[in-house]
């Protein structure tokens, strides 16, 4: 550009003394000379035209050049929207092979109750439609904006506590589709058999996962939610914590018990009182994790059994874990409890070792590590004092 400016100055400088030259030439020079001094101008202005011309022709091509690029650009990344939104294995890599840095993929396929699914590779805002799952979360370190009451949810304060700014969308067998949509979540958990009837409605909402067996086992449906919300990493931190921490309250448990003491767990129930078995996930835990040896009244093939408080005596339990003690009506079960001569003479209550671990409560279902630590630390608590 400053030399087409240095050209127009130069070209207009020519015409001046040209013109100058003519006035005095007129008188003191053939009419020849003045033609030659024309033809000079003209060669003068020519050769400038040229160079402004391929200047020009220069520029043009560089902004052609551009915007190719650019075309280019906004193909390669139409390309790369088209495959997010129609392929499986989606993925945001550049297909130019000289970048460095690889994004990561903004979805995931999974497999579900209701078939494949393709769901957010890191979902922020996510509605849990069970306990167990809300539970799941936390451990993974992620809060739901949305949850259910009944079944463990809203009404049991050790999860309840966990979830500061959860809107609760209503019982579990029944959520309210209205309050999801209000949400705006972009992941719903769910269980097959209380959801699916639902399913058409709550997955126009947002991809929604529906969990078939519940009552596998809970590491494995742990690690599976991990997954599915793209925490792999820190379900694998938890679990080893956790494992690390059954093997040195076993440890700590040998120490302390006389060999053969037994322990039994039992869930406190105003129509119905059971037992856990070493089956049942607080049982896996406590007899398989901690070390501590069942009474020969434990069920060892079914997760829960029911027990009749006569029966107690029998068995010279020398250690008894109630859970879910914290309800009112529990509460009055206990109180008749403590007053029946049967109770009286059981060995545990005898030698005053019965513990009592509040709104604790599993099921057959199972929960998470917010529940099972906490579980952990009852029974240490109680067999270590």
């Amino acid at each position: 550009m400053k030399k087409i400016i240095f050209l127009i100055v130069l070209l207009t400088t020519v015409l001046i003394l040209g013109a100058c030259a003519n006035k005095q030439t007129s008188v003191l020079l053939p009419n020849e000379d003045v033609a030659d001094e024309t033809v000079v101008s003209e060669k003068i202005i020519e050769e400038a035209t040229e160079e402004v011309s391929n200047n020009e022709d220069i520029e043009k091509s560089g902004t052609e050049a551009q915007e190719l690029s650019d075309t280019q650009a906004i193909g390669d990344t139409n390309a790369e929207t088209t495959t997010n939104n129609n392929g499986n294995n989606v993925s945001n890599t550049s297909p130019n092979t000289n970048v460095s840095t690889t994004q990561q993929p903004k979805t995931r396929i999974i497999q579900h109750a209701m078939g494949s699914l393709e769901v957010p590779a890191k979902p922020e805002r996510i509605v849990v439609l069970s306990a167990q799952h809300a539970d799941h979360l936390i451990s993974l370190g992620i809060t739901p904006i949305g949850s259910i009451s009944g079944a463990g949810g809203r009404e049991v304060d050790w999860l309840h506590n966990r979830m500061p700014g959860t809107t609760y969308i209503g019982h579990f067998h029944s959520p309210s589709v209205e309050m999801i949509l209000s949400l705006r979540p972009d992941l719903i958990l769910g269980v097959e058999k209380h959801n699916s009837k639902a399913y058409g409605s709550l997955s126009k909402i947002a991809p929604t996962v529906l969990l078939q067996d519940m009552e596998a086992d809970w590491r494995e449906i742990y690690k599976y939610i991990a997954e599915v919300v793209g925490r792999e990493d820190v379900a694998k931190a938890r679990l080893k914590e956790f494992d690390n921490r059954l093997s040195k309250g076993k440890q700590d448990i040998a120490t302390k018990l006389n060999n053969g003491e037994t322990v039994l767990f039992m869930r406190v129930h105003h129509k119905e009182s059971r037992l856990f078995g070493t089956n049942s996930h607080i049982g896996k835990i406590a007899y398989g994790g901690l070390g501590l040896r069942p009474p020969s009244i434990t069920p060892t093939n079914v997760a829960e059994l029911p027990i009749a408080l006569e029966k107690l005596p029998e068995f010279e339990v020398d250690h008894i874990f109630l859970l879910d003690t914290a309800k009112k009506e529990n509460q009055d079960v206990i109180k008749e409890m403590q007053q029946n001569p049967i109770w009286k003479n059981t060995k545990a209550v005898q030698n005053g070792n019965v513990h009592l671990l509040g709104d604790l409560n599993d099921s057959r279902a199972g929960k998470s590590l917010v529940l099972y630590n906490l579980i952990v630390d009852g029974i240490l608590d109680g067999l270590l004092k």
